[in-house]
């Protein structure tokens, strides 16, 4: 992979979207757990709460996996 599409976080410890594919991929996620969280809402407790960790942990791991593999630490700004 060229230029990764999450990067760590300057200040902090995560990773934040860098460039389009990574922000498009946030996007949809967010899309996607509002629209579950509409549809769904009160009505199938369960599985909604089992569709938002599903959702979170295969967003978690797109992260990962095209992130540019720097550890996971505390930044205080500088690299």
């Amino acid at each position: 992979m060229n230029r990764p599409w999450f990067v760590q976080k300057r200040y902090g410890i995560g990773l934040s979207p860098n460039g389009w594919r990574g922000w498009a991929v946030t996007l949809i996620y967010v899309a996607l757990l509002a629209g579950m969280l509409i549809a769904q809402g009160r009505r199938f407790p369960l599985w909604t709460g089992l569709g938002v960790a599903g959702l979170s942990v295969g967003f978690l791991i797109v992260m990962i996996k095209t992130s540019d593999g720097l550890p996971w630490r505390w930044r205080r700004g500088g690299r």
